[in-house]
């Protein structure tokens, strides 16, 4: 994933939520820009998911990711992963998940 996926991953982010959190452009390029890991999942239809991970020493404001941080060294931190409703049911988060 780069800058040219934000617009795609956010609309397909807001179709998720509350599934995943919501979050504006501004917020998802800090994400992305903090992440060791992120990818996407294209198809003939366009995107078809994607994952955002984080490891240890990002500078990022969620709770979630924090209590990791306080508690562990080495870590990997799935902040969110999204599949696009017409693809559910197709084994697509499962190998996004298999991928981080």
């Amino acid at each position: 994933m780069d800058a040219a996926d934000l617009d795609e991953v956010l609309e397909l982010n807001e179709r998720s939520t509350p599934h995943v959190g919501p979050a504006d452009r501004e917020r998802l390029a800090a994400i992305l820009a903090e992440s060791s890991l992120a990818l996407t999942a294209r198809d003939v239809d366009g995107l078809a998911g994607f994952v955002l991970v984080l490891g240890p020493g990002a500078a990022y404001d969620s709770p979630n990711y924090r209590w990791f941080a306080e508690r562990y060294d080495d870590f990997r931190y799935v902040d969110r992963i999204a599949v696009d409703p017409r693809r559910h049911r197709g084994g697509l988060g499962r190998r996004l998940y298999e991928a981080v």
